[in-house]
């Protein structure tokens, strides 16, 4: 126990003797009054009585003060003991500012013994950390005039240089006529506590996987920015950057989520670094981040600041033994010219980056007015879709491939139409990239395989037997049990699984290219024919042809376009038809519309075509007419196809 004002000794015992002379009294006093009132009569024994009951009387109130005094300083010392052992900080400070009492947990929650604080009496003031100063001072004032318990959350610096929460809670101390002798206090450690808040609030308002702000706190970035601008008398425009990383789905499908949880904090890092040092980076949704950017005042201004950093982040990233390539999405906005608030800003920047994804050649979108409909559209779009599957609103189309020696179909590309109820026929342009998007490929797919499974066996039955192309999209492709699903449906339906030519495009083998090998071979092996779609667009690699199990290129409609005029088309369509003969690949040319790209083609020794100028998609009834027909049916004859690996 720490005492500032330890008692005496003497000043303990004397009350004693007190009570002893009071017991001596009580005892002789009633023999003492009757002796006298024997021998001296009344007024005689009067004289000598009266001062002995007043001393009596002395004794009796001496005994109780003592006894008085002794319980409360066992109540004293019960006070000490439990505030000895508490963890919290308690004080007892007088109205001169001294400390009377201060309990041992001092070393414990500021490093000080009490007697340092007996000693100096500023001590508590200078432990308060800089920044709560001012708060603490108001609180003292406040304290002077209370007579309230009050309460106050406030940092103390250590006598080792630590920072420590304490909630100080304090209340005046009166004496038994009222009298203010000073102020009681209690410092509880709040240290564990405060972090725990400072921790949830950052989770709150940040993102768990980068670290970076999420989209809470960019909406609060750039509401300072709109209130900070709006101030001025002419206030500056700033912009808004959003960032998408194209194709991270088919990373996650392809590879796993716990892969894409690796690439998303080193896309974030390479965000970061080539970012400008002023301006605000966060992680607003999945793949998509956000960029406020101060500095950047015009439409000019912010696509260069785009361009630059997407030159500094699109490179190859290397995660274990995976290469994968980065590309993305960019778009922008301006403040106030697109928008004036948080959520207007973020939901047309979102809008902007749709349109670059949506349209190749623009390679960093501008929100322009009307993206919203588009954007209604795409919600709308995405609603009817499940409805659409629902009701079975969905039919598949097939376009036939011709022989180009004598335009005898030889085979079918299956396609897909949306009977809209509202809409009528309608084209997979309107409805396919949102299919994509939300994932609802998966299921339209499969969906169309039944259908094409229940028109290939109702042809085999007629004496048909032509090869059809069925397109997988990524997200199918990334299904490891798309295989058996199709071969189960074909086996239930007793159709050849040779006639079934799955189409790919080059995006499937973005990332891993072995994986994408490994997974064609299975399809082979289970007698799928491959084809590969859109061959020349994008960044199409003769490595495919290398390592890939192929059976047959679809030549992109791009190099068919110019083909009469452009010299440079019908170089490369050569090249490409020399690869196939030598790599025993078929070779389908797609988008052939005039007579002069189909002599072309046969000039260059292509055997197989397909476009409008043979023939237009049609239903599944319209083709059986085509091909039943005497001149047709007469030439018809399946595909050949190469001998399998």
């Amino acid at each position: 126990m720490q005492s500032r004002r330890p008692a005496s000794q003497g000043k303990a015992a004397w009350p004693v003797y007190a009570r002893a002379v009071a017991l001596t009294l009580g005892l002789i006093y009633p023999i003492a009054t009757l002796q006298m009132l024997h021998f001296y009569g009344t007024a005689t024994a009067s004289f000598y009585l009266i001062p002995t009951l007043v001393g009596l009387i002395i004794g009796l109130l001496l005994g109780h003060s003592s006894l008085l005094s002794r319980r409360l300083a066992g109540k004293n010392l019960q006070f000490r003991a439990v505030a000895d052992l508490a963890h919290e900080l308690t004080c007892f400070r007088r109205l001169d500012g001294s400390f009377e009492y201060v309990s041992p947990s001092s070393r414990q929650i500021t490093g000080h013994a009490p007697e340092d604080f007996y000693r100096d009496p500023e001590l508590m003031e200078r432990l308060i950390h800089p920044e709560d100063r001012e708060r603490w001072e108001r609180y003292r004032a406040g304290r002077v005039e209370s007579a309230r318990e009050e309460s106050l959350d406030i940092r103390l610096l250590t006598k080792d240089g630590r920072v420590v929460w304490v909630n100080h809670q304090s209340g005046p101390v009166f004496d038994e006529h009222g009298c203010r002798l000073g102020t009681r206090s209690t410092n509880m450690d709040i240290t564990e506590r405060k972090r725990a808040a400072e921790h949830i609030e950052y989770l709150a308002y940040h993102d768990g996987l980068t670290g970076l702000p999420n989209r809470l706190e960019i909406a609060r970035r750039l509401q300072e920015q709109i209130e900070r601008r709006s101030a001025e008398a002419n206030y500056r425009s700033f912009a808004l950057l959003g960032f998408d990383l194209r194709r991270f789905k088919n990373i996650n499908d392809s590879f796993g989520h716990a892969f894409g949880d690796q690439v998303i904090p080193r896309v974030a890092a390479r965000l970061q670094a080539a970012k400008p040092s002023e301006s605000v980076l966060g992680r607003v949704e999945g793949d998509k981040f956000a960029l406020i950017a101060p500095d950047i005042e015009t439409g000019a201004a912010a696509e260069q600041l785009a361009s630059r950093m997407l030159e500094a982040i699109e490179r190859p990233l290397q995660i274990d033994t995976s290469e994968i390539y980065l590309s993305f999405s960019v778009g922008y906005t301006l403040f106030p010219e697109d928008g004036d608030s948080p959520e207007t800003l973020l939901r047309n920047t979102d809008v902007a980056v749709t349109r670059a994804k949506n349209e190749p050649a623009t390679r960093v979108g501008t929100y322009r007015e009307g993206m919203i409909d588009a954007a209604h559209h795409f919600i709308t779009t995405e609603h009817r879709l499940h409805q659409g599957l629902k009701n079975g609103e969905f039919v598949p189309y097939y376009q036939p491939i011709v022989d180009l020696r004598n335009q005898q179909v030889c085979a079918l590309e299956a396609l897909v139409r949306w009977n809209h109820p509202e809409r009528g026929l309608t084209g997979p342009d309107e409805f396919l990239p949102v299919a994509e998007a939300t994932g609802q490929i998966s299921q339209l797919g499969e969906y169309l395989f039944e259908r094409i499974v229940d028109d290939l066996r109702g042809w085999e039955i007629a004496g048909l037997r032509l090869p059809i192309a069925v397109n997988l999209s990524i997200r199918e492709f990334a299904d490891p049990g798309l295989c058996k699903r199709l071969m189960d449906r074909l086996s239930a339906a007793n159709c050849s699984v040779g006639l079934v030519r799955l189409e790919i495009t080059e995006q499937v083998f973005i990332g891993d290219l072995d994986l994408a090998r490994r997974r064609l071979q299975c399809f082979r092996e289970s007698g799928f024919c491959i084809a590969l779609d859109d061959f020349g667009s994008g960044y199409s690699s003769f490595n495919y042809l290398k390592h890939l199990p192929i059976d047959s290129l679809k030549i992109d409609r791009a190099f068919v376009v110019d083909l009469a005029t452009q010299a440079r088309s019908r170089a490369i369509l050569r090249a490409i038809a020399g690869v196939c003969r030598e790599l025993d690949l078929d070779a389908v040319v797609e988008g052939v519309e005039t007579d002069a790209q189909r002599q072309a083609l046969v000039d260059m020794n292509f055997q197989t075509a397909q476009g409008f100028v043979f023939h237009r998609p049609q239903p599944a009834q319209e083709i059986s007419r085509l091909l039943l027909g005497a001149e047709a049916t007469a030439a018809a004859a399946p595909l050949t196809l190469p001998a399998r690996a």
